[in-house]
Parts: C-alpha cells; structure tokens; sequence
C-alpha cells in the first residue's frame, strides 16, 4: 500500500526502534527521511518499551510469524525505501531478512545465527583461525557437566545462546555452581524474549576488556570508538560495569583492537551497518573475542558520545545510508577524541522501593557531569545490581581534564557508599 503523505520522501525501516535505536528516527528525520518501525515479534521485553517513540513513524507493522516477515516485505515495497536497520539486538535477524527481501544492504540472512549465537559465533571465529574461547553447547545437564570436568580449568562461565546485558552469565567454580547455572538457564525466557532451549559453557579468560563500535558499508569497517571497559565483582553474580573510558586513538593497544575486531566481523559477515563488539586482551598478550552484536551499543548518550569524537554509533548509522559518498571519506581517517569522556554505571546493593532519587542534584554539581540516563524514578522497585538490566543508571563524565574525571568519579563512589544517591523506603 503506497503512503499519501509521504510519498515523495525516502523511507528507512527500523525494526525495533528501542535502546538506542530509539535515536534513529530523529537523526533520520534531519536529513528528511521518514521511518516505518517493525516489530520482531508479538512480545517485546518489557525493559524496551519505555524509550520506544511510535510518533516517530509513519507506519508500524508487527511480525507475528515467519510468514508474516514476506507480507510486511510485500507492503514495504509500495514505498520509496532507502535501508533497514536493526534497532537493537532482538531486530537483527528479522532486519537481515528484510534488507534482502527488499534488495537493500544488508548482512546475510544465512549467516544471521552466526550474529545471534554465541556457540556459532566462537566456533565460526576458530574456522576462520582467530583466537577464541574454549567452549560447549549444552542442551542438558549431563552434558554441561561433562564438559565442565574433562575441561578442568576453572572457573568457567555459563550464559544463554542468545541474550545480552550479561543477563544469564554465571561465573561457575566448580560442578554443583555448573548445575545450579544450568538449572536455572534451561527452559527459561531470557531477557530478549527467547527461551534458553540450550546453554554455552566457556572457559573463563583474565584481562583487561574492551569495545570497540564501527559502522560498515559494502565490507569496509569504520571504528568510531574504543572504549576501555572496566568491571567489578559482585557477590553472587558475574562481573558488572564499572566505567568504560574513550581511549585516544594514539594509545598503544588500538591498532592491535581494531585490526583483530574488523577480522572477526569479516568472519561473521558483517559487511553492512553497526556493530557493538566486546573483547579482552588476555593477561597473555592474546586478543579474544567476548561477542559481537551486529547493531549499535546500548544504551548510550549519543550526545555525549557526539560531543566527545564529533559523530556517534547513531550518527554514523544514519550517514552510512543517506550521504554514502560521505561516509566513505572516514575509511581513511581514524576517529578523533576531542574531549575525555568516562561512562559511569550506577550500582545499587541493595532491594527496596525507591523514596527519592539524588542523582542529579548530586551529579548536576560535578565539574565533569555530562548526562544522567534510566536513573529509577520514586516509587520504583530497585533491584541489587548483578547485570545491564539492573543498574541504576549510567552517568557521563566529560572534560579537558581527565584528573577532574577521575576525581568526579571518586566522588560518585563516595556517595553511593555513603547511601546519598538513592534513599529507599524502610521496611
């Protein structure tokens, strides 16, 4: 069905326009570009819903099943369609579906499980004879269990096939922790809707963690950033966000980070749009793979992201399709850090009703402050922080100086210690 409207303009399709891909329709929409949204499936996670925008789009449309992704196709085709991005990770595999239903760039919809499973992911990196993880796919706990002894190197980790936000990600030291992870994965919906028909156990690796985000465009990879990703224990959980900190594109470790991701998203096919990929640099000298998300990092503050390297993962995705000739120009240019930039994720240690939030008050006083985003709001439950889910907030810290960012980053420390970022109800 052609639109009325909005029949002389170009059309991008987002299919899940949650998290960060939230973004894209006003960055679409700046170049005159309208937006169709496309729902994945009749289930959205209930922690996208909040930030989803539907007066962003002239059309909206909902996958009910596999047969239902053709007949959406066949209706996209009444309009002027310029490209179809993934908002987040639950629209990547029914993206890739489109994009080549409807002859747009895309990634291919037969190697979409090597983007999606982590099983998949790993072993298509070790055909391709890159660094990667010792690893199983279990299915049942006798063979989780086996795996676990005949590796003997503990600990080892045990996470969904296809979740994110370290939802499900257990750290095991020994079988009866392997059982219990197991257990309580099997069978089980995860945070992106899907149920856990099978678990990945990997060895697990110690090291220094990394991003690195890119934008591709017909094979070639664009870095946009690299950030330093650094984590804290939690009891009873896997490690959490601390601060991930904007390296310099100067400093030492980048070029190795760069050359060996844009090897693993080559591997993985990805040869159009975002990409969000998180590894480590072993205490051995060694680059290794965690996972790469064919979509944008999220969440984040683009205008923070933008105000410190003059583009973002939102920006560039957008470029990529409507000023191509433009965004080929920075195949030859590394990214730029014109400002130091640190993303500080709040935790809370403890379970309760929220009584009042004094983020901003506290932040807003801080030299360096930047942004505060999906800080709790009164009256919401809190739970302990153990994943990307359960943070309490993220805040950004920018600045010339970086000994005013490490001194405000101490500073937030102080405070949630000290019990004055968040006051809850006594029970």
């Amino acid at each position: 069905m052609r639109p009325t409207s909005h029949a002389a303009k170009q059309v991008a399709v987002i299919v899940d326009a949650y998290s960060t891909g939230s973004r894209l329709a006003n960055e679409f929409r700046r170049f005159d570009v309208a937006c169709i949204h496309v729902q994945s499936s009749v289930h959205v996670p209930a922690e996208f819903v909040n930030g989803f925008v539907p007066g962003d789009f002239i059309r909206s449309f909902v996958v009910t099943d596999a047969a239902g992704i053709e007949e959406i196709a066949a209706e996209l085709r009444g309009f002027d369609l310029l490209c179809v991005v993934a908002g987040t990770e639950t629209g990547v595999e029914v993206a890739d579906r489109l994009a080549a239903l409807l002859g747009l760039p895309g990634n291919d919809p037969r190697t979409s499980h090597l983007r999606r499973d982590k099983y998949e992911m790993h072993a298509q990196l070790e055909k391709s004879g890159l660094s990667t993880l010792r690893q199983a796919r279990c299915a049942t706990m006798a063979e989780a269990l086996a795996w676990a002894n005949a590796l003997q190197c503990w600990p080892v980790v045990v996470k969904p096939l296809s979740s994110g936000g370290a939802d499900g990600v257990t750290f095991c030291h020994d079988t009866v922790d392997v059982a219990a992870a197991v257990d309580g994965a099997l069978g089980k919906r995860n945070r992106l809707g899907n149920i856990n028909t099978a678990v990945v156990l990997q060895e697990k690796i110690h090291g220094q963690q990394f991003i690195v985000n890119a934008v591709s465009m017909e094979g070639r990879h664009y870095v946009s950033e690299v950030w330093k990703d650094d984590k804290i224990a939690v009891a009873g959980a896997p490690l959490v966000c601390d601060r991930e900190i904007l390296l310099s594109p100067e400093c030492d470790p980048i070029k190795d980070l760069c050359r060996y991701t844009t090897a693993c998203l080559d591997a993985l096919g990805i040869r159009e749009g975002p990409s969000h990929t998180e590894l480590f640099l072993t205490d051995q000298g060694e680059l290794m793979l965690i996972e790469t998300a064919a979509r944008m990092q999220g969440p984040i503050d683009h205008e923070s992201v933008l105000e410190a390297t003059g583009h973002s993962h939102v920006t560039l995705t957008v470029l990529r399709h409507v000023r191509p000739s433009t965004f080929a120009q920075l195949f030859a240019l590394p990214y730029r850090r014109k400002k130091h930039l640190h993303c500080v994720t709040l935790s809370a240690t403890s379970v309760g009703t929220l009584k009042e939030n004094r983020c901003m008050e506290r932040l807003s006083s801080l030299t360096s402050f930047r942004a505060l985003i999906h800080a709790p709001q009164p009256g919401m439950r809190i739970q302990r922080t153990v994943d990307l889910f359960t943070n309490a907030g993220i805040t950004y810290l920018s600045h010339d100086d970086e000994k005013v960012l490490e001194s405000d980053y101490w500073r937030i420390r102080r405070w949630e210690a000290d019990g004055e970022l968040f006051l809850m109800h006594k029970t």
